[in-house]
């Protein structure tokens, strides 16, 4: 990819929408021939990807300020993961502000921390649509906040492929209620060049106890990512 040759100054990003459909990735050739002269030019690139059997997709825009200088010691999957600067811009904000689903915006996490291993730490509010008739955290939702962090993490890792979910064994231990603040704790557990073995804990953080543990097998996919 283009941006493995450079190493980036500044990264600003502004997600917009996600949707679905068949599989293409479009880019603005806006400052493109200054980019491939090596001239530290501003960059707007669009980029539409959409991924076969529905799987999923996003349209995302992001602005990249270049300069000329290389890296050739950097591995590929390190020199082209700008994900992770997205990451790292967005901690301290809301999923329904720069969420990449649908579902992930429903849940509307809280990003506290991102690191380069992979680990991350999400903040959720209980709300009431998110209730079983016993008036407690719905399992479903429950694992549906791990299994999302999990995508996240393994996808800030700046991996080439897509990865996906192979399953996702849940443990519950206690209950959450309405209003209360739980803490979803992602870490790498093994990374191998086809699996990667993921575990995610959620804390309810006004008692310091663990309600749930989750472990995922995410495989790699043949679908390359654009960046």
């Amino acid at each position: 990819m283009l941006s493995s040759r450079y190493k980036r100054t500044g990264f600003q990003a502004e997600m917009q929408t996600a949707s679905c459909s068949c599989a293409s990735i479009s880019v603005a050739k806006n400052s493109m021939y200054s980019f491939l002269a090596r001239k530290p030019a501003p960059m707007l690139i669009f980029a539409e990807v959409i991924f076969p059997e529905s799987i999923f997709s996003l349209n995302f825009s992001f602005r990249m300020e270049t300069t000329a200088s290389t890296s050739s010691s950097m591995l590929p999957e390190q020199a082209v993961n700008q994900r992770f600067g997205l990451f790292q811009q967005a901690v301290g904000k809301y999923m329904s502000e720069v969420g990449l689903s649908n579902y992930g915006r429903w849940l509307n996490g809280k990003l506290l921390d991102v690191q380069r291993d992979g680990s991350m730490v999400m903040e959720f509010t209980v709300r009431s649509e998110m209730l079983n008739p016993a008036q407690t955290l719905h399992g479903g939702v429950a694992a549906g906040m791990m299994d999302d962090l999990i995508g996240a993490a393994v996808y800030a890792l700046g991996k080439k492929h897509v990865f996906m979910t192979v399953n996702l064994v849940v443990d519950y231990f206690a209950i959450a209620k309405k209003d209360d603040v739980v803490h979803a704790k992602v870490s790498m557990v093994k990374q191998g060049g086809t699996i990667i073995h993921v575990q995610c804990e959620l804390w309810l953080v006004a008692k310091e106890r663990m309600i749930a543990r989750s472990v995922s097998n995410m495989i790699r996919t043949d679908v390359e990512l654009p960046f």
